[in-house]
């Protein structure tokens, strides 16, 4: 793992809310950037459809045709790095759903950075981040949650959580 200072946090949160601007989704945009132990950018991504299928509008609007098309940030990170991104960081604008956090897992990222989720996002994606956060304390994942009023992060001094099961975790420093 690689340690990063608050402005380097600042400004991969910077670019992965910039990359978040791309999406079309009209009620959720999500942008994701992958990070190499080197600090350079490995690859970006957004919500959105695959490439070559039409986004047309209310393909967004209604769930029912948007959530078999669409393809989440984080996924679009990877599938978009033309390297492995094995022992990379990522930041996100959104916490991971469970899909997202098994296709993190299998790609080899080792931190995941996300700001805290809304009480609305949390109320409508809480089991899907419950999950995701089991998954990745199951996996050796850390993840690092910050605190809204604190995003991007303001003091090297912040902790980050590893959760380790279902309900329990511990506190491990943001490395």
């Amino acid at each position: 793992m690689f340690a990063l200072s608050d402005r380097w946090i600042e400004y991969f949160f910077d670019v992965a809310q910039r990359t978040a601007r791309m999406s079309k989704d009209p009620s959720t945009q999500v942008g994701a950037v992958i990070v190499r132990p080197d600090k350079t950018i490995a690859s970006t991504g957004f919500n959105g459809f695959p490439r070559g299928v039409p986004d047309y509008y209310d393909h967004y609007e209604r769930r029912e045709h948007k959530y078999p098309r669409i393809i989440h940030a984080e996924a679009n990170a990877i599938l978009s790095s033309h390297e492995p991104v094995r022992g990379y960081k990522m930041f996100v604008t959104h916490c991971p759903c469970a899909r997202c956090a098994g296709t993190i897992i299998q790609a080899g990222i080792e931190q995941v950075a996300y700001p805290e989720p809304s009480p609305e996002v949390e109320e409508r994606w809480g089991d899907e981040f419950t999950i995701a956060r089991s998954m990745f304390g199951h996996a050796g994942v850390y993840m690092h949650r910050l605190p809204a009023a604190v995003m991007p992060m303001s003091t090297p001094s912040e902790k980050s959580v590893r959760v380790w099961d279902d309900f329990a975790c511990s506190l491990a420093s943001l490395i």
